[in-house]
């Protein structure tokens, strides 16, 4: 990931694996009930992102094409 500075790639690859343990525990009751609790780990993903691009710590182009890679 060129254009990422360290510390925001090791909070990226925590976050991944936060995300990933997320849905493994949350996929029995979002098959139950229907909800979207992706939809609100994009949205805060994506508010991250755009913080850490207004640092200058990052430079994306397309923060929503990142996110939903992630």
């Amino acid at each position: 990931m060129a254009g990422i500075s360290e510390a925001v790639k090791t909070n990226l690859q925590l976050i991944r694996l936060r995300i990933v343990a997320y849905v493994r525990e949350m996929m029995p009751i979002f098959l139950q009930r229907h909800t979207m609790p992706m939809v609100q780990i994009e949205h805060e993903l994506t508010a991250y992102l755009t913080a850490e691009a207004d640092l200058g710590r990052i430079h994306l182009d397309n923060i929503a094409v990142v996110t939903s890679v992630l």
